[in-house]
């Protein structure tokens, strides 16, 4: 297993996770859209022979569907832990 982050710095949770021995990569992205990202992400792929590609939110997904595109690694999507704009619709629901 490998984690592959696509923002640095890594913060907290990952500096933990590597002081247990978990091997984290993090790349900065670039404003706008980072064509040297894809690649990037698909080196990782094959260096580590990457099986399936689990991705945090759409823009996570966005790159690693490119980056997978052509091998044999599948790509999974989770949307999760967005508080923003969704709150404030929560809100309003909830009253």
């Amino acid at each position: 297993m490998s984690i592959y982050c696509i923002e640095t710095p890594i913060g907290p949770w990952g500096i933990e996770m590597q002081n247990a021995g978990l091997a984290i990569t993090a790349t900065a992205r670039k404003p706008g859209f980072d064509i040297a990202l894809i690649f990037a992400i698909r080196k990782h792929i094959k260096t580590h022979n990457i099986d399936l590609l689990h991705c945090h939110q759409y823009t996570p997904w966005v790159y690693g569907v490119m980056a997978a595109f052509g091998t044999k690694t599948k790509v999974i999507l989770t949307e999760h832990g967005r508080f923003y704009p969704d709150s404030s619709n929560l809100e309003t629901q909830a009253n």
